[in-house]
């Protein structure tokens, strides 16, 4: 296409923070360029048609007429002004916000609102547009102005309405003791919870039991939200808006008000809970022997922690006097028969991928102290292995009875990510082979497991290892919900649904629901498991668990910029894990945060460049020495440069400050899916 030949598309106008858009066309890998100039009074998400030519690191244009309007809300803060006021939005808009007088509602200068923004009235070329403030958001004490940042451009609330504040209060009175005489009576049975070391939430506990015949008998208790959680009341609706419970460095936004979700649901030791059981009987080659599912009253023996459990099962001493005789007697027995179960899944062709998670720091003024990788330990793994047997039992249950439930599905990765994940890997040095597995595996379709597995485990222990395991994340499918349990591709399971987390997960509420309608023999209510109802769900979760996974990493994102503006000026050794016409991506190897070295010196028409190099040298998988010259803790962006050898500078490395489009990656591929 030449230059005078320019082409007529539509696509989504989306506005980059540094001063421009792209507008996103179906079928294209990358958009078209559009400045500022060239808006013509679009607004981000608006489909409009745009007039395209070919520019010199890919396609520019201008808007030429807006077909579609999208609603556009806007948080940020208010400041009022003589007879109007302005809102400076968190997340970077392409015009000036003007909140005209009367428009501000009960919104106080200073104050972060949401506010509904105004389309301009005229296509050509627009400064600033009108809003109108929709509410007032309020913040706990001692939110950082990052977290604030970050929940309100993703329209997390904090706070929870009065009537479901009300509602809550009211069903967290249980009858224990009406409930003891229509449950199984389990207080007496040694179980424990595992999470992290600042959990305020505790829906699972775990126990196992040496029966006299020589198997095992394993207790996964999980907290019974269902009976307080009622279909269709105040609670229930605002569970359902919020789908998932939010974990920020340091804070949480609790899908339940906390008098239930840190209390009167939380399986707390000491105290007598209602919880529904799954009871695993194995033998003792950890072949199942049979399984049991019912409503209990529990009382929890111990709080334990990952890291106090997880050196004890992997060999450090005193864990009689630290848990009790009893305690440390079972977690040894429990990992004994769960480290049996893992080796069973991973060698019928579950992927044993497990990426390190992001540990943050927090001193007591709430700066970022420290910044490393967390890897998983045995405890993590005992009580995934755990968790795992507990949905897949539920799972069959429910098969067995014919019942309508909402699934956990993950479906194959494609050819077309499987084939751009092997060009990355046989850039590698000692990748070829892998790559090659995966190449095969894009063809044939088949064994695509034992292929991404290969490359896992020949990155293992190497310094490429998380990169490696990103590159693979990167090329699977996202995990979802769906009324149809077609399976489960990264676990390897025919059949498997989320229930053991319904403080934190609606859909393993509707779960819970749709369980306790069985046991309880009556037939559940028709809307309860209503396909039609199901679809809605699915689709409503799993957009919910995406924003939610969306906000948790920007709130990382920022942490991290935070923890680096300290470190400005330092060189740190890196991994190119992708190159641009504008730049290239790079994650240092010591700290888990990534950034963008900016430069020309790249091949590529504007798209993500595989098997070629940059001048310098340097390919997808290099390690570079870079420098950090930027930190911007408002958006959570790093910029490096690229730290020359002895007698070069820095223009022969290729660096400049050239805009470029922003990365895209894809949400949510790493989570644990237990």
């Amino acid at each position: 296409m030449r230059r005078a030949s320019k082409t007529s598309m539509k696509g989504r106008l989306a506005w980059n923070p540094r001063g421009y858009a792209f507008v996103d066309v179906d079928g294209m890998d990358t958009g078209v360029y559009v400045p500022r100039s060239g808006l013509g009074g679009a607004l981000p998400g608006d489909l409009v048609e745009v007039q395209a030519w070919p520019g010199r690191l890919g396609l520019r244009g201008r808007v030429t007429s807006v077909v579609e309007r999208e609603s556009i809300v806007v948080t940020g803060r208010y400041t009022s002004r003589v007879g109007f006021g302005v809102l400076e939005p968190h997340q970077a808009f392409p015009y000036t916000i003007i909140i005209p007088e009367g428009a501000h509602g009960s919104a106080r200068s200073g104050d972060t609102v949401s506010a509904l923004v105004d389309p301009p009235r005229r296509p050509g070329r627009v400064d600033a547009v009108t809003a109108r403030v929709l509410k007032p958001i309020r913040f706990p004490e001692g939110i950082g102005e990052d977290l604030r940042l970050v929940s309100s451009k993703y329209a997390l609330s904090w706070a929870f309405p009065r009537e479901v504040e009300r509602e809550a209060r009211e069903v967290s009175l249980i009858d224990m003791g009406r409930e003891l005489s229509r449950r199984r009576d389990l207080r007496e049975r040694i179980l424990f919870t595992i999470d992290p070391p600042d959990a305020r939430d505790h829906d699972d506990a775990l126990g196992i039991e040496e029966m006299g015949d020589g198997t095992l008998l394993l207790t996964v208790a999980i907290a019974d939200v269902a009976h307080v959680v009622k279909r269709g009341g105040a609670l229930d609706r605002e569970a359902r808006k919020r789908g998932f419970s939010v974990y920020f460095p340091g804070a949480c936004i609790p899908m339940l008000p906390e008098v239930l979700s840190s209390d009167a649901m939380s399986l707390s030791p000491g105290q007598d809970r209602l919880a529904v059981c799954v009871e695993l009987v194995f033998a003792e080659n950890a072949e199942p022997v049979s399984c049991r599912i019912f409503e209990a009253v529990v009382r929890s023996r111990a709080r334990l922690s990952y890291d106090e459990v997880g050196p004890f099962l992997e060999g450090a001493r005193g864990g009689d006097e630290r848990f009790g005789q009893e305690v440390a007697s079972r977690l040894t027995a429990l990992d004994r028969i769960c480290r049996r179960i893992r080796e069973k899944r991973l060698a019928l062709g579950g992927l044993d991928l497990e990426i390190a998670d992001i540990a943050v720091g927090l001193a007591p003024s709430g700066c970022v102290s420290t910044l490393e990788r967390a890897s998983q330990n045995a405890a993590h793994r005992l009580v995934e292995e755990a968790m795992l047997l507990a949905n897949r039992a539920v799972c069959r249950f429910l098969t067995e009875k014919k019942r309508h439930a909402l699934f956990r599905v993950h479906e194959q990765p494609g050819r077309k990510d499987l084939m751009d994940l092997a060009e990355v890997l046989a850039e590698i040095p000692g990748m070829l082979g892998p790559a090659n597995l995966v190449m095969r595996g894009a063809s044939s379709g088949s064994r695509v497991r034992e292929a991404l597995q290969a490359a896992l485990d020949a990155a293992r222990s190497t310094p490429l290892e998380s990169f490696v395991a990103r590159q693979v994340v990167k090329a699977l499918k996202r995990a979802r919900y769906s009324p149809d349990d077609i399976g489960h591709f990264g676990l390897a399971f025919d059949g498997y649904l989320h229930f053991t987390s319904p403080i934190r997960r609606y859909p393993d509420l509707v779960v819970h629901r749709i369980l306790k309608g069985v046991l309880r023999g009556e037939g559940g209510r028709p809307e309860r498991t209503d396909r039609k109802t199901l679809e809605r769900l699915a689709q409503e979760m799993s957009m919910r668990e995406e924003l939610t996974d969306n906000a948790m990493r920007e709130a990382l994102r920022l942490k991290a910029a935070s923890f680096m503006a300290q470190r400005m000026g330092e060189d740190f050794d890196a991994v190119v894990t992708a190159l641009r016409p504008g730049g290239l991506f790079v994650e240092v190897l010591d700290i888990p945060v990534e950034g963008v070295v900016r430069g020309d010196s790249f091949d590529g028409g504007g798209r993500a460049v595989r098997r070629r190099r940059a001048r310098p040298g340097l390919g997808v998988g290099d390690v570079a020495r870079v420098r950090l010259v930027r930190a911007d803790t408002t958006s959570g962006q790093l910029d490096f440069v690229l730290v020359p050898p002895e007698g070069r500078d820095a223009a022969e490395a290729g660096i400049d400050a050239r805009p470029r489009r922003s990365a895209r990656g894809r949400p949510g591929r790493g989570r644990k899916d237990r």
